[in-house]
């Protein structure tokens, strides 16, 4: 399995080169570690295989798969539970709804308001308080007093 993923590593590396920029150049320094680690990991695995190791390691190497028989096949049936979980939750996701939701409008409809601005009589100029309405209409937008 390690192998396959330092494969995965290994084009991740290439495709981050390949695309010549400085995220590219940073991703394929930040993906060599971890694809070294993977291609090394058989290696463990067959060093501590065949370490040397004092009598009674090596006899509880022999005796180890004794210890979790029956435990393998809860941790099985465990670990396929929560993937079908995973499995159903992401499926409900992808199923519509009983009603149809209308997206709000983040951008309101185009309106030109251009005739307003040159609608300005001289008197109210400087004022601030009579202003036009949506509709053309001039009201006073003075607070009560």
């Amino acid at each position: 399995m390690e192998c396959v993923f330092a494969l995965l590593g290994f084009v991740g590396i290439v495709g981050a080169v390949s695309r010549a920029t400085p995220g590219g150049f940073l991703l394929a320094v930040l993906l060599l570690w971890p694809t070294a680690s993977f291609l090394a990991a058989p290696y463990n695995s067959l060093s501590a295989q065949r370490a040397a190791l004092p009598d009674e390691l090596r006899e509880r190497r022999q005796t180890e798969y004794l210890r979790y028989g029956k435990r393998r096949l809860t941790y099985a049936i465990g670990g396929l539970s929560v993937a079908s979980g995973a499995a159903a939750l992401a499926l409900g996701l992808f199923v519509p709804g009983p009603a149809t939701i209308v997206a709000p409008q983040l951008v309101g409809p185009d309106v030109d308001f251009s005739h307003h601005l040159l609608d300005v009589d001289d008197d109210h100029v400087g004022d601030g308080h009579v202003l036009p309405d949506a509709d053309g209409v001039r009201r006073d937008r003075r607070p009560d007093r």
